[in-house]
């Protein structure tokens, strides 16, 4: 949602329009967002719209890292197969995808036997690892100066409530897992426990993600605010810490990386994160209600990483909606730390209109 807001602040097309965010609790508070784990996978950004303009930007945000929290990590990701040799999650490291990356950065390769730790593929690249609450703040910062964003607290039960309240042109529902309530939809969380290790002598500067560890998803991440520790991957909803899973993480963490010496790790908060998921994949369309339309963003299940390619992909929504652009494509929206161009602006009439996805296929 404040990655959405920041897109729509940016926008010139949109500079006479106000923006109100509203949210149960103001960040950087106890929303899903400020207990991730903070990684952000490049390989699930290759097949994104956006995908290069958010590695852009997040490249851009490290060169302040101090005040937005995202640094710019060396990170090892492994890959196992089981005893069948099929491949238990989805295979990421394949000659093309690495052919990609280096595109985006020469500096990604395979990961070498030291770096492997025991399984048979992984690749090593620099991604983001970002420090939630400082990141969520410096957000919040950006989009504070703006005078025309406001933030109002509030319980919202419905979509039309929203209308009701704010008399808005165009709604966009980012509310994550409380989407299902605001839609009716099914809308489920895939949750992990965590841990923040204070830093000490022994951390290393590069991420692990075993992420098909045969014994639970595994990784750590040495961020600007400690070290994380993780995880789990459950659909179960709920945010109570489970002693034993933390014992279970700290020694598969241990196992994976002998050389932090565990034992007397200085754990400094658990807890339980979730990723708001959709059973029929991501909604990023167009609806159009009773009382307006509503651009959905919801459902994505990555978290932090596909945060500004649906941001982006959402305000071409709403301006396609709003009828400033003639095509999605139009290149005066304006992209991350890149120029607009400035453009005549579209006068003809407002009309209603159905977007049935969010990139080829529109009905108007």
């Amino acid at each position: 949602g404040l990655s959405t807001a920041v897109v729509l602040s940016e926008c010139s097309k949109l500079d006479n329009s106000t923006i109100q965010i509203i949210d149960k609790v103001l960040p950087p508070g106890n929303q899903a967002s400020a207990l991730s784990s903070g990684l952000v996978y490049y390989p699930a950004l290759l097949s994104e719209k956006h995908g290069r303009s958010t590695i852009e930007r997040f490249k851009q945000l490290s060169t302040n890292s101090e005040e937005t929290g995202v640094v710019i990590t060396p990170s090892v990701i492994l890959r196992r197969t089981d005893e069948g040799g099929v491949i238990t999650k989805p295979a990421d490291f394949t000659a093309e995808t690495l052919t990609k990356l280096q595109e985006l950065d020469p500096s990604f390769r395979k990961a070498t036997t030291e770096e492997l730790k025991g399984a048979p593929n992984g690749m090593f690249g620099p991604q983001p690892v970002i420090a939630m609450p400082t990141y969520l703040q410096y957000l919040k910062n950006k989009l504070d100066s703006h005078k025309r964003v406001s933030f109002e607290q509030a319980n919202i039960s419905s979509l039309q409530e929203v209308f009701q309240k704010t008399n808005a042109s165009v709604i966009i529902n980012a509310a994550g897992i409380g989407a299902g309530t605001l839609t009716g939809e099914s809308v489920t969380s895939l949750s992990s426990h965590m841990m923040l290790l204070k830093h000490t002598g022994k951390t290393l500067a590069r991420s692990y993600y075993d992420e098909t560890n045969p014994s639970g998803n595994t990784y750590y991440f040495p961020r600007q605010d400690g070290c994380i520790l993780g995880g789990t991957d459950t659909t179960a909803i709920g945010n109570n810490v489970d002693d034993t899973v933390i014992t279970n993480i700290l020694a598969r963490v241990d196992l994976m990386l002998p050389e932090l010496s565990l034992k007397d790790a200085q754990i400094e908060r658990t807890w339980v994160g979730s990723r708001p998921i959709r059973a029929s994949g991501v909604r990023l369309e167009v609806e159009e209600t009773n009382e307006g339309p509503v651009v959905h963003n919801y459902g994505h299940g990555l978290g932090i990483t596909t945060s500004w390619t649906s941001a982006e992909t959402a305000v071409e929504l709403v301006i396609k909606r709003l009828n400033y652009f003639s095509s999605l494509e139009d290149s005066s929206l304006k992209r991350p730390f890149e120029g607009a161009g400035d453009g005549e602006d579209d006068q003809s009439p407002k009309k209603r209109r159905r977007i049935q996805s969010t990139d080829k296929n529109v009905e108007e």
